[in-house]
């Protein structure tokens, strides 16, 4: 009777820390699931925030072409530049930027003030890249670069041709 007492004592332990075993097990599992809930509300956050870094640089890039396309009907305006010559200024301002540390609108507004400083239409592009091979070559920044050229070209009543002489000179 001992043993059998002994034995259903033994059974009744077993079968108790069973139940806390399962109790544990579930709690655990409950916990993996409330994990799995908080994994999928990050992952939804981590694609929200994606979506809109990814839409803030689509706006930025729309506002920069729209300022690019401003500043070459600016630079066209100012130099009397036809639909042609204006349609070139762009193609050079582009090539400009991809080949310099500066950005077609920084190249553009580098026409603008070579405009308004009296550079023609029909001269812009080579002394447009004479500033900005300038600029570059100097570390100035392109309002400097613009400044030191007229200024150049101005004093010793040098023509557009004498651009790159001048940038050569002025980086030497």
């Amino acid at each position: 009777v001992n043993t059998m007492s002994r034995l259903t004592r033994e059974a009744e332990k077993m079968n108790k820390a069973f139940s806390d075993t399962r109790g544990s097990a579930n709690r655990l599992n409950n916990s993996f699931s409330f994990t799995k809930l908080i994994g999928a509300e990050a992952r939804f956050y981590g694609v929200r925030t994606a979506l809109f870094a990814v839409s803030g640089q689509i706006r930025d890039s729309i506002s920069a072409v729209l300022d690019l396309n401003q500043a070459i009907h600016d630079t066209a305006a100012i130099s009397g530049a036809s639909v042609a010559e204006m349609t070139k200024l762009e193609s050079v301002a582009i090539n400009l930027a991809t080949s310099s540390k500066f950005t077609a609108t920084q190249v553009v507004e580098t026409m603008k003030i070579l405009a308004q400083a009296g550079v023609s239409a029909t001269d812009m592009p080579s002394v447009t890249k004479a500033t900005v091979m300038f600029a570059t070559g100097a570390g100035a920044t392109p309002d400097q670069a613009v400044k030191l050229m007229t200024t150049s070209l101005n004093a010793f009543e040098l023509e557009a041709k004498d651009s790159m002489k001048v940038a050569n000179t002025l980086t030497a």
